[in-house]
C-alpha cells in the first residue's frame, strides 16, 4: 500500500483534505516526520497525525 493511503486510514481524513496534502507537509530534511498538525476544511478543527 502507498503511504499516503495509510495516511488517509489512519488520520480518518475526508477525501478533499487528504488530497491537499503534499509528501513535503509530511516529510523534512529528507525524514518523514514525527507529527503533522491538518486543519479540517468542512470543520477547521486540527488533527494531528503522529
Amino acid at each position: 500500500m502507498s503511504p499516503m493511503f495509510n495516511v488517509a486510514i489512519d488520520s480518518k481524513l475526508r477525501g478533499c483534505d487528504l488530497v491537499k496534502l503534499a509528501v513535503m507537509d509530511l516529510v523534512k530534511h529528507d525524514r518523514v516526520r514525527e507529527r503533522v498538525s491538518v486543519i479540517q476544511s468542512k470543520t477547521q478543527r486540527p488533527v494531528h497525525l503522529n
